[in-house]
């Protein structure tokens, strides 16, 4: 997929923002977190827009190097972007906060997409938010997010 965007980059057609998302993905995909972090600064020097898609396939490749943090800011970097986060980029937050067992975060999160956002959770949301609570140390917390199903 590299090997393709920089033929389109010589050869054309001019890579654009989907282009780019699918190399990002890829290098997320391959835990290349920097050459996926590489991929984003160029789209944005060849005056590309990143799309919440953008932010949210960097968001993977933070994640899936173990930078939860990272991974985390890209919310805030959507938002700077004037960007909205749709629930699919909010599931992939609260996988980070599962994978690295950052219960307060996702607990965080939660209350961010309900009050901030009108985007109405699902059952993915659910289902991987109440992961982040380390399997019974924070019981409580998690019988609390689950009542909010009802």
């Amino acid at each position: 997929v590299l090997q393709l965007l920089a033929e389109m980059k010589q050869e054309g057609p001019t890579p654009n923002t989907i282009s780019f998302n699918a190399a990002m993905g890829s290098c997320a995909a391959g835990s290349q977190w920097q050459r996926a972090l590489e991929l984003f600064q160029d789209l944005q020097e060849q005056t590309l827009m990143p799309t919440t898609i953008t932010f949210t396939t960097l968001m993977g490749a933070y994640a899936n190097a173990g930078l939860w943090e990272e991974a985390i800011g890209q919310l805030a970097e959507l938002r700077r972007a004037k960007l909205h986060a749709d629930i699919v980029c909010y599931n992939a937050a609260l996988t980070v906060c599962a994978k690295s067992l950052r219960w307060s975060k996702a607990l965080a999160l939660m209350a961010d997409l309900r009050t901030q956002t009108g985007i109405k959770p699902n059952i993915n949301t659910y289902n991987t938010a109440l992961g982040a609570f380390g399997g019974g140390e924070q019981w409580e917390e998690a019988v609390r997010l689950l009542s909010q199903l009802r």
